[in-house]
């Protein structure tokens, strides 16, 4: 990822219009993620569209199974909703888009990278959360976070994982005012990399208590 992205040239690679409003839907590259997040994902970006009609929609796909995963929920979900459905091209969707809907992982720190403001979306089956929180000890679930030992990218995990226009609050503001989206929430390489070299102990305390 380079260290100044070109939003515009990743605009022309996908067709996007360079004054548009840009959305990313990132719903993981595993087929549970996939089944879980999507239908949040696309339901959220149909209340982003209300809001703003201009809105490009880019999802990033990494392989043909999920691909078709993907289009059968979305037929079910949201027939009528346009979006841009990509082969792979993650790193373009990202630096591209204004904001990210994503799944945990290595993909928040891409996004990171990309500048992209982001707000993380998770579900797994009850009983796996439940194990899960008493598993794992940690506060959080995004490597920005992990990273950081402190809430630098919003997360919405299992009953907060759904629609509502909160999700994106602070891109609403990104593009209300027309200021650079990495302005408004994007955490800085330079944070994570200073936190990265601390101590484990004192980046996290115990996890859900």
């Amino acid at each position: 990822m380079p260290l100044d992205p070109d939003k515009n040239g990743a605009r022309d690679v996908l067709g996007i219009p360079y004054d548009a409003h840009c959305l990313a839907l990132l719903p993981g590259s595993r087929g549970a993620e996939v089944e879980m997040l999507s239908a949040d994902f696309l339901k959220t970006a149909q209340l982003l569209r209300q809001t703003y009609p201009d809105l490009e929609i880019v999802v990033p796909l990494v392989n043909a199974k999920r691909r078709e995963q993907f289009e059968r929920i979305k037929a079910a979900v949201a027939p009528d909703l346009s979006v841009h459905l990509l082969d792979g091209m993650g790193r373009e969707a990202m630096v591209a888009s204004d904001a990210a809907l994503l799944a945990s992982g290595t993909a928040a720190l891409e996004c990171m990278l990309a500048k992209c403001p982001m707000v993380v979306g998770y579900r797994m089956k009850p009983f796996t959360f439940w194990l899960a929180k008493r598993l794992v000890k940690t506060d959080y679930v995004s490597l920005p976070n992990l990273l950081a030992g402190r809430e630098l990218v919003k997360e919405l995990l299992q009953e907060e994982c759904e629609p509502q226009i909160n999700w994106l609050r602070r891109c609403y503001r990104c593009w209300r005012t027309g200021k650079p989206a990495m302005r408004c929430t994007t955490p800085s390489a330079s944070c994570i990399s200073r936190s990265a070299a601390m101590p484990m102990s004192r980046r996290h305390k115990p996890f859900w208590s």
